[in-house]
């Protein structure tokens, strides 16, 4: 007699239409070989997920990166992509920090108020 699976979590995703600009950010991609490198944003995503059956919701904001190919994608599709900088926030500083961060927090990627202090 075969196990009876888990019922998968079920999750109704809302996007906003894009708002344009780059809110004087720019995205971090780390590459295969370790380096940090970076591109525009050209604008942002508000993403609403609805866990199915509860009430609970969340609210996330994304930038939409151009990605290997050339097509407009959320940062957060876009393989190595390790959060946002301000854009005048030199190479090696963004590279400084977010090494540090990693450190502490391998999952999760550097807020923007922690770069600004």
């Amino acid at each position: 007699m075969a196990a009876k699976s888990a019922e998968a979590t079920r999750f109704v995703a809302t996007w906003s239409a894009v708002s344009q600009g780059d809110l004087g950010l720019k995205a971090g991609i780390r590459t295969s070989a370790g380096e940090l490198t970076f591109r525009p944003i050209l604008g942002w995503v508000t993403v609403t997920e609805r866990r199915v059956g509860t009430d609970e919701v969340s609210n996330q904001i994304h930038p939409l990166l151009l990605n290997d190919m050339g097509y407009p994608t959320l940062g957060i599709f876009v393989q190595g992509c390790v959060g946002v900088f301000p854009i005048g926030m030199t190479d090696a500083q963004a590279a400084e920090f977010s090494k540090r961060w990693t450190q502490k927090n391998e999952t999760q990627a550097p807020p923007l108020a922690a770069m600004l202090n």
